[in-house]
């Protein structure tokens, strides 16, 4: 018979194995300082003091941590251990954390030969939750359980064995909703949501971390005794209170929190939305510019009220409705360039109407009552209807079973139509109100309901920034919101606006004339072939002599070589290679006398939308119609000008 084999004895942990497990497993901090220098560091004494691993070697002397009280007595420990007059000994430093948070630090260390030269190996342990915690046992208890009592955070002692509340703050009843007597009864089981993972499985390892001394903190989600859950953050550390083990716990409600960072991101996320929309409407407003342009040729090529005639007017009017799609996405991305015009409030109304009926749906009867005087205001067409579709779209959700929703119009005098309190003069204003006959609001949701991020609506159904955009929208305009309702009753909201100025002095659309042509040279630069093609075939038709640059850059090698004026420069704004501001700025360098118009059809930011706007004439916004463009030209050339290149012909 052969023996059957022995099983090999353990041996030592390779130095290998060790190596890592002390560099990146230890629970405590190790370090080698030489002359106050770090040699040696693991992760975790690194995370301790709240640097990387690299950051904390690159530290010059160690006592830059130390806090500066402490500083003659860590030095004269290192100079004793050095020096060989004390063995190894434990004390307690305060050292700030790259953060610049204080931290209570027990130290044990020991003198060690390195490389010729001596040096202190180490072994430190963070003691701030124990020092934080004998402060406050050094205050008497009745003041004591005051200053729990004021905190914003709950502050239990849990039994280390059963983990039942021994002790608590005020915070910590009113979190979970127990009452001061039932504390001995509140078990794990009743904290948890009793679901991975947060659940009693997934937190007792983490309490036998901390029973066996090490402070942990986490989030987690808790229960209130209603069911209702809930986000908090949990630290956990154990500690002994009247010579007894307990686990102290500090709990952090985060609901707010929470809502703010998704808050945050839906916001975001809207940004990103915003930009693609923006983007998608900058390209169909330089497609519809094409379109209305050799619609307008074509028009002009064909008999009036032939039945071509009435087809390339139809493809006209077609792309005008069109663009108007492209003004809300720019609209909804808020680029769009802001500029008040005088119009009349029915007639804004009344074009949004079948936009209003397709939101609102069948089950809800839309009834438009305008005033039977026109309603003249000054604002920005886009802003406009922003403000009104957010009112509509705001009662349709208030009448998930549908209702009614009325929209009327009417002028009045006020006291004052803007949020100025101190007018006494009466001034004419207009209104637009906004009825449903939905749900109602109580008073304290009236009283947040033009916060931003405030909803009343189901997740993912609102962003909670309709109304309190509307709201600065309309303030903007030198007006106001208000608002009535209850619940079970239906909402009111009236916006006040005052009216137009020059209201009085026509009550019909103000007609352009057909723009003259000119002689003049003008420097025409556009990214886009078709818009270049159909805006230089314009121009020369309309008699102007036609330059036509792709971009800035060739728009300047071009100016170089032409010996002749340029009288108007006509840039789009955002171009490759060198947009239109650079290129006017650089021309104008050499061509002081050349006058600029430019285009766009879109905002990239707030600088550039409060440029473009303090342009006045000096800009046509795509898409436009060959009579916007020629109108434009002529006015920024000047009819002085036209008068000159006449003369000289």
């Amino acid at each position: 018979m052969t023996n059957a084999a022995q099983p090999t004895p353990p041996g030592p942990i390779p130095n290998e194995v060790l190596g890592e497990l002390l560099q990146h497993q230890s629970l405590v901090g190790l370090y080698m300082l030489q002359g106050a220098r770090f040699r040696y560091a693991n992760e975790r004494m690194a995370e301790m003091l709240g640097y990387s691993l690299q950051e904390l070697l690159d530290i010059p002397s160690f006592m830059e941590l130390v806090v500066e009280e402490d500083r003659s007595l860590v030095a004269e420990k290192m100079r004793r251990r050095l020096a060989g007059e004390s063995a190894a000994e434990e004390y307690v430093i305060r050292v700030r954390t790259k953060s610049g948070a204080i931290r209570h630090i027990e130290v044990h260390g020991a003198a060690t030969p390195l490389d010729g030269a001596r040096a202190i190996f180490g072994v430190a342990i963070d003691v701030t939750p124990q020092w934080a915690l004998d402060d406050l046992l050094s205050i008497p208890e009745v003041a004591l359980r005051h200053i729990l009592d004021l905190s914003n955070d709950s502050i239990a002692l849990h039994d280390i064995d059963s983990f039942a509340v021994v002790e608590a703050n005020n915070k910590f009843y009113e979190l979970h909703g127990y009452a001061p007597e039932e504390a001995g009864r509140i078990r794990i089981d009743d904290l948890g949501t009793n679901q991975a993972p947060y659940s009693k499985d997934e937190l007792l390892p983490i309490i036998e971390r901390v029973r066996g001394g090490e402070p942990r903190t986490f989030e987690w989600l808790t229960r209130h005794k209603s069911g209702r859950i809930f986000p908090v953050e949990v630290s956990l550390w154990r500690t002994t209170v009247k010579g007894r083990d307990r686990i102290l716990a500090v709990v952090r409600d985060l609901t707010k929190q929470k809502a703010l960072e998704d808050r945050l991101v839906r916001s975001q996320k809207l940004e990103v939305v915003g930009r693609l929309a923006a983007g998608i409407a900058h390209d169909f407003n330089n497609n519809l510019t094409t379109i209305l342009g050799y619609a307008d040729l074509l028009s002009r090529e064909l008999e009036a009220g032939s039945e071509p005639g009435r087809y390339a007017a139809e493809i006209r009017d077609s792309a005008k409705r069109a663009s108007a799609v492209s003004q809300r996405l720019l609209t909804f991305s808020r680029r769009e360039l802001v500029k008040p015009v005088e119009l009349e409030l029915n007639a804004a109304i009344s074009d949004l109407e079948k936009t209003f009926r397709r939101l609102i749906g069948e089950n809800i009867e839309l009834r438009v009552t305008p005033c039977i005087e026109r309603c003249w205001i000054k604002a920005d067409p886009g802003q406009l209807e922003q403000v009104l579709l957010n009112l509509v779209i705001n009662a349709r959700d208030a009448m998930p079973d549908g209702g009614t929703l009325a929209i009327e119009t009417k002028r009045g005098m006020s006291a004052g139509a803007g949020p100025a309190a101190d007018r006494t003069a009466r001034e004419p204003f207009i209104q637009v109100s906004v009825t449903d006959t939905g749900t109602g609001m109580t008073q304290e949701t009236q009283a947040r309901l033009f916060e931003p991020f405030f909803t009343t609506k189901e997740e993912d159904k609102g962003t909670g920034l309709g109304l309190s955009t509307s709201r600065e929208i309309v303030r903007q305009m030198g007006g106001e919101i208000k608002v009535w309702s209850e619940p079970g009753r239906g909402s009111r909201f009236e916006v006040h606006l005052p009216q137009a100025l020059h209201a009085t002095l026509s009550t019909h659309p103000k007609v352009h004339p057909a723009p003259r042509g000119g002689r003049e040279t003008v420097l025409l630069v556009e990214d886009d072939d078709q818009i270049r093609d159909l805006a230089v075939r314009f121009l020369r038709m309309s008699g102007y002599k036609v330059i036509e640059a792709c971009d800035g850059v060739e728009a300047l090698e071009l100016s170089e070589r032409h010996s002749e004026a340029i009288d108007l420069l006509v840039t789009d704004v955002v171009m490759p290679r060198k947009g239109g501001w650079e290129l006017a700025a650089e021309l104008h360098a050499s061509r002081p006398e050349t006058k600029t118009l430019y285009m766009t059809g879109y905002v990239d930011n707030a600088f550039m939308s409060q440029r473009l706007g303090e342009l006045g004439r000096s800009l046509v916004r795509k898409p436009f119609t060959l009579d916007d463009l020629g109108r434009s030209v002529r006015e920024a050339l000047g009819a002085d000008s036209r008068d000159r290149s006449s003369e000289s012909a």
